[in-house]
């Protein structure tokens, strides 16, 4: 588990790999772009225990996956081309049990009003395993307008059988709102966003003799509001 490294957030685990280039604005991961290899944000396949969850829309969201560190086991870069759109290779991030069975509260706080609350659990019985985790982070911002709630649900189970094969399903939720001050243009510090992320997957996989049967299904629904100036009431 990554739970055991000096980082907090998913974006400072994957500075862990040197091919991988993290462009952070803000504090604690609250916008972040993820390049390979030289290639830029949208160039970059981003993958939640190997199924594609790249944002359609734009790489700047690509990020924004539900995970805490307590479930990341590992982080993967894939060099090639592993799918359309990932020209400059593709970050598989692999999550798991921290052990066979646990529940586990973390709390923390510091500066600028920060704060930071994850509860997180698992369980394993014969062929199945069950485990989940949810957080909130949030802080006043280290100056004008960079503060930041995110808040974070996540959930995996795997089952096995040997007729059967193994079914392995995911889903999460994240819902995450920032001040924006010069994020994405430094002459404007009264920028804001909201975004909001909710995805699934339901991946079987049976091996037979030699061969190995798989199939998979998945769904990501992303929300973005952009604010050039925070406050802006919305137009019916």
């Amino acid at each position: 588990s990554l739970y055991a490294e000096p980082v907090q957030t998913l974006e400072s685990a994957l500075r862990l790999s040197p091919s991988v280039d993290i462009r952070e604005r803000g504090a604690k991961g609250a916008q972040a772009d993820i390049s390979v290899r030289g290639g830029s944000f949208d160039q970059t396949m981003v993958l939640l225990n190997g199924i594609d969850f790249t944002d359609a829309r734009t790489g700047h969201q690509s990020h924004s996956l539900p995970v805490d560190l307590d479930c990341i086991s590992g982080v993967d870069l894939i060099d090639g081309v592993p799918g359309v759109g990932a020209y400059a290779g593709a970050v598989n991030i692999r999550t798991a049990l921290l052990r066979p069975r646990y529940l586990r509260f973390e709390g923390s706080g510091g500066q600028y009003g920060y704060a930071y609350a994850n509860l997180s659990g698992g369980v394993t019985d014969g062929g199945m395993t069950l485990f989940g985790a949810a957080s909130y982070r949030r802080s006043d911002g280290y100056r004008h307008n960079t503060d930041f709630d995110t808040y974070n649900a996540y959930v995996r189970g795997t089952f096995q059988t040997r007729r059967a094969g193994l079914f392995d399903f995911q889903a999460g939720y994240q819902n995450r709102a920032f001040g924006s001050n010069g994020f994405y243009a430094a002459y404007n510090p009264e920028q804001w966003e909201h975004t909001s992320t909710a995805l699934a997957s339901l991946r079987w996989q049976q091996s037979v003799g030699r061969f190995t049967f798989g199939a998979s299904a998945s769904y990501r629904k992303n929300f973005d509001r952009y604010d050039w100036t925070r406050g802006t009431a919305l137009k019916p």
